[in-house]
């Protein structure tokens, strides 16, 4: 908010001099003052535009810093979110693997290893790709198998933390699908 009242002063300001300056050419046609210390109105407004040349510099250098320092508190943010939380997420929540059942681990290394059944090969590879795609990852061991449809029944989470692993699973009670 206060580089937003800076650089709209001294936009005002700009706009004021360069309105006044430019009335009828006036300030060209003003004569010198007879004491050589006295500034004339060119070099007034000279000095006034560098003076607004400056604070919207200032500004906009005040306005960088603001957005630097809000960009670097979301990154904060999300470093600080587990790995494996950020993975699940990205898992759980994409339509392509709802029928997936994916039990995942992931190492303070970023390490991620992915074990369960997916029911055809675009659903693999689209849980390989997410996990591999997420911030924080540094490499994906891939274990799912590719397995008959199953249906959902019930769907419990739990998060388990031991040996500095933290790890995030997916249980799911299922009922195969017994079409033909």
């Amino acid at each position: 908010m206060k580089t937003m009242t800076r650089a709209g002063l001294a936009a005002l300001l700009l706009g004021g001099i360069l309105g006044a300056w430019a009335q009828g050419g006036r300030a060209q046609q003003e004569p010198r003052p007879a004491d050589p210390n006295q500034k004339g109105v060119g070099e007034k407004v000279g000095e006034a535009l560098d003076r607004a040349g400056r604070t919207i510099k200032k500004g906009a250098r005040d306005l960088g810093e603001d957005v630097q320092r809000g960009f670097q508190h979301t990154r904060a943010s999300v470093h600080s979110m587990g790995v494996a939380s950020r993975v699940y997420g990205r898992l759980h929540w994409d339509k392509a693997l709802q029928d997936a059942r994916i039990e995942l681990d992931a190492d303070k290394e970023g390490v991620v290893t992915l074990r369960g059944t997916v029911p055809d090969a675009a659903a693999r590879e689209k849980a390989v790709t997410l996990a591999r795609d997420t911030v924080g990852v540094a490499r994906v061991m891939d274990l799912t198998t590719i397995g008959p449809p199953t249906t959902e029944t019930k769907t419990t989470e739990t998060v388990e933390k031991s040996d500095g692993r933290t790890t995030v699973k997916k249980k799911v009670t299922v009922e195969k699908d017994r079409r033909p």
